[in-house]
């Protein structure tokens, strides 16, 4: 067994890398994927624009200034000292630069509306991590509670419960979150979360249900390989369900009403490719690879 947990190390050590640095991406998005520079002179002063947009510490470096300089082209009296790795901002709508193919410019390409496929990517992380974790969060928190439920009080209470958990699992995901989402009758990230959890939860209660059965029953519960389970199968169990949710945003569940602002999901990537097969493979290929990461 120790043998066992030794092997398995180094692929926790390396999903856990690839977590950390997806998240580190979405933190840092505003600067390696901006078309404001991260330091520039104006008239004699020192400006950090690219810094205004980081969350939570942005306030700090907004300044007025900053505000009124028209950056994409510079101003007169700009000077850029040091631009984002990735000099476009995943809003820059560029007709005259739409469908155009991977190149030492656009790493990427861009899509139908000239927009810079990687810087898309990039910031498109930051809400799909957030609802990836948001979304899983709740889920295994409602998940935990309702296979508690079941399992401590058993009889007619664990037999609703299961049933309640067999419907909801027999239908796929995608359909049950959308269907929540129209009958709330609202949108925003509030709601997503919530039709995402909800249509997620049964694997985490049957997890916790049949884990407190093997516990209060031994004879019951035996693991097929004749001991307890490793506590790694336990993170694995509760993780399962990030991956699917933090892609879930790519689907149309969060139609405005009015002019309201639209979060970007790297998720939503694929859609430019309709209407165009001819660039589609090309659209798809390489943000595929970053969303199925």
């Amino acid at each position: 067994m120790p043998e066992r947990r030794r092997r398995s190390i180094p692929g926790a050590a390396v999903a856990l890398g690839l977590l950390g640095l997806f998240v580190l991406m979405a933190l840092l998005a505003p600067l390696l994927a901006n078309d404001k520079p991260i330091l520039a002179r104006v008239d004699g002063r020192m400006l950090t624009p690219a810094l205004a947009d980081l969350p939570l510490v942005g306030a700090l470096f907004e300044s007025r200034a900053g505000r009124l300089v028209s950056w994409d082209p510079p101003g007169p009296g700009v000077v850029t000292l040091l631009r984002p790795p990735v000099p476009y901002s995943y809003r820059g709508i560029r007709l005259e630069m739409a469908l155009v193919p991977p190149s030492s410019t656009h790493l990427m390409g861009t899509d139908a509306l000239g927009r810079d496929l990687l810087a898309r990517l990039i910031h498109g992380s930051r809400a799909s991590l957030a609802v990836g974790l948001m979304a899983t969060t709740l889920a295994l928190m409602l998940g935990t509670l309702l296979g508690l439920t079941a399992a401590l009080r058993g009889g007619l209470v664990d037999l609703v419960l299961v049933r309640v958990a067999d419907a909801v699992a027999s239908f796929p995901p995608i359909v049950l979150a959308l269907a929540f989402v129209a009958a709330s009758g609202r949108n925003g990230l509030g709601p997503i979360v919530a039709s995402i959890a909800l249509s997620r939860w049964t694997a985490a209660a049957r997890f916790v249900r049949g884990e407190t059965l093997r516990h209060a029953y031994p004879i019951l519960g035996r693991h097929p390989g004749g001991g307890a389970r490793e506590p790694g199968h336990r993170v694995v169990a509760g993780s399962l369900p990030f991956g699917g949710a933090s892609a879930r945003p790519g689907v149309p569940l969060s139609r405005r009403r009015g002019g309201g602002r639209r979060r970007r999901a790297s998720g939503r990537i694929p859609e430019v490719s309709r209407g165009f097969p001819e660039s589609a493979r090309r659209i798809l290929q390489r943000p595929g690879v970053g969303i199925g990461m």
